[in-house]
């Protein structure tokens, strides 16, 4: 299993059964693994996470060889972006939806700023935590701890987060996607920390998404380890193009 870091929340995770691309914008897509089909999912329509160019990936894939390619996008994506001919290829899910193919499992959550969080379940592939599980994905999209200054407003936009989270209490994650924006200065890894604390969630390994070209508060994250000894798991993303073998 391989995760390559592409630009911002854009990433390709490598399984031994299927390819997943999350939020993918800009940067230089790897090229796709043949022989196996890809998901390609979009969390919600900000211009960080979203272009419509995304559907050329199709073409890209039939040159690649890839046998089949599945879009999964929150249902604030404009059908009508959607070319006709991958229409039938296109899932639209709303918050609380459900998705399933031979491959998938996706559940969504309601993110406190725009779109959804994806949970998603990969058959045939172990989960690196718990006996007999299916491989275990959460990626948040723009679902966070979004705790500017404190005020009543980041406290609501903080209880839907935990909201949203008792929802898998409990559950683990072999890879959990969560933001750590330096936007939030001392608050950016509360995200993380209450996936871990507050909501009793777990993950195998934390994927830091949403840093906006600042590197170096992944290591300060890291850094926090004797006070937050999860934070060993958050990967050590350094540039663009970074990849990391997994499990």
């Amino acid at each position: 299993m391989q995760l390559t870091y592409i630009h911002h929340s854009g990433f390709l995770l490598e399984t031994t059964v299927c390819t997943m691309l999350f939020d993918f914008v800009e940067g230089t897509l790897p090229a796709l693994p043949a022989g196996k089909p890809l998901y390609v999912f979009v969390s919600h329509t900000h211009p960080d996470h979203y272009t419509k160019k995304i559907f050329g990936i199709a073409d890209a894939a039939a040159r690649d060889h890839v046998p089949q390619v599945t879009f999964v996008l929150s249902d604030d994506v404009p059908e009508n972006d959607v070319p006709s001919a991958l229409h039938d290829h296109t899932h639209f899910l709303k918050p609380h939806d459900t998705w399933k193919d031979a491959l998938l499992q996706v559940e969504t959550l309601v993110s406190n700023d725009t779109g959804v969080a994806f949970v998603i379940s990969v058959h045939g592939e172990k989960s690196s935590g718990t006996k007999g599980q299916d491989l275990q994905i959460y990626f948040a999209g723009d679902l966070n701890a979004w705790n500017w200054d404190g005020d009543e407003e980041d406290m609501a936009l903080i209880r839907i987060y935990h909201e949203e989270l008792a929802r898998i209490k409990g559950q683990h994650f072999d890879i959990a996607f969560i933001p750590l924006d330096p936007r939030l200065g001392d608050e950016m890894i509360q995200g993380i920390t209450d996936f871990f604390d507050t909501c009793g969630c777990d993950a195998t390994v934390v994927v830091p998404m949403h840093c906006w070209g600042q590197y170096d508060i992944i290591q300060k994250a890291r850094a926090m380890s004797d006070r937050y000894p999860y934070m060993e798991r958050v990967l050590a993303i350094e540039k663009e193009g970074d990849t990391f073998p997994l499990f």
